[in-house]
């Protein structure tokens, strides 16, 4: 039997108010892989394709949600990303987060990625798409479309949309089906995700009637409560469904209210997660859930290594040093 130790990160505010290790138990590296697909624990990169977007600007202030490529997100401990493919103006497959356009091609993103997965054969990664989106027209449109399909085919990453078979799906299926040629195993998942969406009004970072935010000086607590029991509920033994991939939501929401206070506060999504800690946070109130399936984050890459140590507890698997 191999021990798994698993790193104790410390929980702290910005003022230094308390501190607390998360306890995690020590496992044994004995990982399940006839347990269903939506019992496994992913890291997962919210808007993953925004971190090719460039520049300081106001949209891409409250549009990027990553600060590096999927490639970097990987290297972080990110397992699963919530993809959005577009196509242009031109016609060229690109990707979007809402009306913002990433304008790296989709199959540059998904190379990234591939190219990831062969030099970590072990690794099994989830792309879940959804959202897509046509510049063309400024709508959503379906992503079963063979425009978004053909690229995943082209670059010989596995796409199922028949969410019957994705919710019948173990961990040992799911590496069988997404062997890649060249070693690596990565799963393309069209829709068939419950995305357990709760409005910004709910749980934002900005407390407009205390004139508070979840950061700084005079941080309200409100916010963490909030997402705290969101997280807890939706986690819940009742509450995953019996069957099918299911999502828990770690980030500050945001509607048009949100977006404004925090750019009057020279904020922007990334900094409102690495001012508040909540990555280093929400960690270590999932060490302790019934049940995580796609834990998705903004910035995967701040408190990474609190996350993968989570994730990869939950899933018996040995720690990995990720690498920022």
């Amino acid at each position: 039997e191999k021990s798994c130790s698993v790193r104790k990160p410390c929980i702290s505010p910005m003022r230094n108010f308390f501190c607390f290790a998360i306890l995690l138990r020590t496992l044994v590296c004995e990982v399940n892989l006839d347990q269903s697909l939506n019992l496994w624990a992913f890291v997962t990169s919210h808007d993953a394709a925004t971190g090719y977007l460039q520049g300081t600007d106001a949209v891409t202030a409250v549009a990027k949600t990553q600060r590096t490529s999927l490639k970097g997100q990987l290297d972080c401990g990110a397992r699963a990303f919530d993809l959005r493919p577009a196509v242009d103006t031109t016609g060229q497959v690109v990707m979007n987060h809402g009306q913002v356009i990433v304008p790296t091609a989709l199959a540059t993103a998904l190379q990234d990625a591939k190219s990831w997965a062969q030099g970590h054969p072990t690794e099994l990664v989830l792309i879940y798409i959804s959202h897509c989106y046509s510049f063309v027209s400024n709508i959503e449109i379906s992503c079963n479309n063979t425009m978004f399909t053909s690229v995943f085919s082209s670059v010989g990453i596995p796409l199922l949309s028949d969410c019957a078979r994705v919710n019948s799906l173990t961990v040992r299926s799911a590496m069988e089906l997404s062997t890649l040629n060249g070693g690596g195993h990565i799963l393309g998942v069209m829709y068939c995700v419950q995305e357990n969406y709760v409005a910004a009004q709910s749980i934002g970072c900005y407390v407009q009637a205390q004139g508070k935010s979840c950061y700084g000086a005079s941080a309200s607590p409100d916010p963490f409560t909030q997402l705290a029991a969101y997280l807890t509920a939706t986690s819940s033994a009742a509450s995953p469904p019996s069957r099918g991939l299911w999502m828990l939501q770690a980030i500050w929401q945001y509607d048009d209210n949100q977006v404004i206070l925090s750019l009057s506060a020279q904020s922007s999504f990334l900094l409102d997660e690495q001012r508040s800690g909540l990555n280093l946070r929400a960690a270590g109130w999932a060490a302790g859930y019934a049940a995580v399936n796609l834990f998705e984050v903004n910035d995967v890459c701040d408190a990474a290594q609190a996350l993968s140590d989570m994730a990869r507890a939950r899933n018996g698997q040995a720690p990995l040093n990720v690498t920022l």
